[in-house]
């Protein structure tokens, strides 16, 4: 089995340190202040979000000066909320390395060099292998197919975990199972209402979550 994790409002909450970033590299870089105020991220991913924002402050969208900034950001953002690793995460972790006989990895809207600051700073790192990041595509699917790819396991089963609507609707467009957890900033009724598998109220209950994904 593959098993997909998103990692903001999923693994971490962020505690608004990607909105503080993202307004700060705008600022940086073309001197915009509020760049990314009012615009929800929850579900999007790097490839859309950040283009859409020069689009909408009519600016060019240049990558190669926006993401070192945004990331440089990130670094001193993360300890000011302070982000923080959401509850029953890391004995989930734990207990889905213990079996030894599933690929696990990532489905995450953030670029790969984000995801692994996140990651490190939340203690994760050595869980997820491998993934589908926010350069892999503006759909949330491109992330799913991308990591499924990485995997090389075909034909084996795969699930997805998130928070938001579109890592529901990724799932499904994916033909995977949808596992949806309310700990981000949609409620249980809405991600019951898109047709999610499972509907977790957050991942404390590992034999819970366990069962949920098919274990």
């Amino acid at each position: 089995m593959i098993v997909l994790f998103d990692i903001d409002g999923t693994l971490i909450d962020p505690r608004g340190a990607g909105t503080r970033s993202l307004n700060a590299c705008f600022h940086q870089v073309y001197g915009r202040a509020g760049a990314a105020d009012g615009i929800m991220a929850s579900g999007q991913t790097d490839a859309f979000l950040f283009p859409a924002i020069a689009d909408r402050l009519g600016i060019p969208w240049e990558p190669d000066r926006v993401y070192p900034a945004y990331l440089s950001a990130l670094a001193e953002e993360l300890p000011r909320g302070p982000a923080r690793i959401l509850p029953g995460v890391p004995a989930l972790c734990a207990a889905l390395a213990a079996r030894g006989d599933l690929a696990v990895g990532l489905q995450t809207g953030n670029i790969r060099a984000a995801a692994e600051m996140k990651l490190a700073y939340a203690g994760l790192s050595d869980h997820f292998r491998f993934g589908g990041f926010g350069e892999d595509g503006p759909d949330r699917g491109d992330l799913v197919r991308a990591a499924i790819a990485r995997a090389a396991r075909p034909g084996v089963p795969v699930v997805v975990i998130g928070d938001a609507p579109n890592d529901v609707l990724a799932a499904r467009a994916a033909g995977a199972r949808a596992v949806a957890v309310a700990t981000g900033w949609h409620p249980r009724a809405e991600l019951e209402a898109l047709g999610a598998d499972v509907v977790l109220p957050d991942l404390t209950d590992t034999p819970g979550c366990l069962r949920a994904l098919g274990l």
